[in-house]
């Protein structure tokens, strides 16, 4: 997916409780990632090699997730 022509593409990955956004090409881009649950969070982190950051924390109101 692209936003518009001048644009880096989107790309989008899924796994059972996993969700991984790939914004950008090569040394400009960025990795969000979602889990279900803590631990399929922490399964991407194991899997995907990199230095990891946590940008949110888990929201007492957070209902479930449509994945």
């Amino acid at each position: 997916m692209w936003t518009g022509p001048e644009d880096f593409p989107v790309r989008w990955f899924s796994a059972p409780g996993q969700l991984l956004r790939l914004d950008g090409l090569d040394a400009h881009s960025w990795l969000h990632v979602r889990g279900r649950t803590r631990a399929d969070l922490e399964a991407i982190c194991e899997t995907v090699p990199g230095r990891w950051s946590l940008g949110y924390t888990e929201s007492l109101d957070a209902g479930p997730l449509p994945f």
